[in-house]
Parts: structure tokens; sequence; C-alpha cells
């Protein structure tokens, strides 16, 4: 007797559809506001990061932007679960 499996909103069909699927969203939401508030620093005229740092930053910034983008746009993710940033102390 065949087993059912549960089936998924996310299609199986593409590599980037497993790569989802296997996404753990909360530490990309995480690393991605880490990197937001070093870029930030960065702004800092006494930093000492190159200019090759900064561009670093920004595409892994850009990368993870995407990511999300196409995990909302195409695969159907919560935009807020994909999105929302961790509430900060004001």
């Amino acid at each position: 007797m065949e087993k059912k499996i549960k089936q998924s909103k996310v299609p199986d069909a593409t590599t980037m559809a497993q790569f989802l699927k296997g996404m753990d969203f909360k530490l990309l939401k995480a690393q991605k506001t880490r990197l937001i508030n070093i870029q930030s620093k960065l702004q800092n005229p006494k930093a000492k990061f190159t200019q090759k740092d900064w561009d670093v930053l920004e595409g892994i910034i850009c990368l993870c932007d995407k990511i999300q983008d196409i995990a909302v746009d195409e695969y159907g993710y919560n935009e807020r679960t994909v999105f929302r940033r961790t509430r900060e102390k004001q």
C-alpha cells in the first residue's frame, strides 16, 4: 500500500521550489537585518572597511531581497512571514 504524502502549496517541479521549501526565513530575516546594520555602520567615515567590503554587503542584501521576492511573488509565501523584520525596542 502506498503511503500518502501531504501536498505542499509550493510546487515541487523546480530547484528553486525545493530550495525555498528548506529555507529558514526566520534566520534569513535575522541575517539580512544584521547585514543592514553592518552596512549602516560602514557609513562612519572612521570605519576600517573597503569599498569591496561595502559592495559585498550590498550584494548579499540584494540576494536576500531577491530570494524573498521570489518566495512571495512566484511561490505564494506569506509576505509578512518572509519580509517582516523583528520588532525592535523603541
